[in-house]
């Protein structure tokens, strides 16, 4: 199942993802490592999982531990996973990532998310689910030490549906691009899921979200078209210059 990148403190590059068993047997955390520079080949980091079902301190998860999430605060590195009861936080008790404790459970939900994400920006974090519905936010103060994450605000991040799996990096400008996929297509068109969009994701003064597109879509853009003097009339125009399967339009209205 999903999970993401990180960068030990050896300066290996690790990839960690939930592996899936025969049915019935308990999810684990494992990690593989780039074996080139170009990270297209990998091999296991270590031959048994680097997070077993499931460290002694906790609580039982329950069969929906999944989708490890990694991230460093106060020179801590810590991991989240989607438990049956919400999203719990773990810490790392070495610098090889191999050996985890059970710090918290931060974030309680109804049913267990899924691909849980948490974004720093200044003093407030957000932590983004996606919950089998909407993808959802919540923004807060976390503290390292304690392992606890005091939300402020929430809601939903994106109303459609179709929009799952939100993953995330930090640009070489500083800024929090966040991917996602669309799902929700027919059975029959031989590819299962694509990718949205990337676009950079911000807090405004009062806590609440903000998406801009990626400027460097831009850069995609070709035959461009102006259309002028168009009146908003009852009765539909066609444009029958504009054709495309993918297109972008900037419009502006004029009394």
């Amino acid at each position: 199942y999903s999970g993401g990148e990180f960068k030990a403190a050896n300066g290996k590059n690790l990839l960690f993802y939930t592996g899936v068993p025969a049915a019935g047997e308990p999810r684990q955390q494992w990690a593989a490592v780039a074996t080139d520079k170009d990270f297209l080949n990998w091999k296991n980091y270590r031959p048994a999982p680097v997070m077993k079902y499931y460290p002694e301190n906790g609580a039982d998860p329950g069969l929906n531990w999944r989708d490890p999430f990694l991230f460093k605060d106060e020179d801590k590195t810590f991991a989240l996973l989607t438990t049956s009861q919400g999203v719990s936080l773990y810490e790392a008790k070495n610098a090889t990532l191999d050996e985890w404790i059970f710090r918290n459970l931060i974030y309680k939900t109804k049913g267990a998310p899924e691909c849980p994400n948490f974004f720093r920006f200044g003093q407030k974090w957000m932590l983004v689910i996606s919950p089998q519905n909407p993808v959802e936010y919540a923004v807060g103060t976390f503290d390292a030490k304690t392992a606890k994450f005091k939300v402020e605000s929430k809601g939903i991040l994106n109303n459609n549906n179709q929009y799952y799996a939100t993953q995330g990096l930090i640009d070489a400008d500083g800024n929090q691009i966040l991917f996602g996929l669309i799902k929700g297509f027919k059975n029959n068109m031989g590819w299962r899921d694509c990718l949205a969009l990337p676009r950079i994701l911000t807090l405004d003064p009062s806590g609440k979200p903000l998406q801009h597109p990626l400027p460097a879509l831009k850069k995609l853009r070709e035959n461009e078209r102006k259309v002028s003097d168009l009146s908003m009339a009852a009765t539909p125009q066609v444009l029958k210059e504009i054709k495309g399967d993918v297109q972008k339009y900037t419009l502006e209205m004029v009394k």
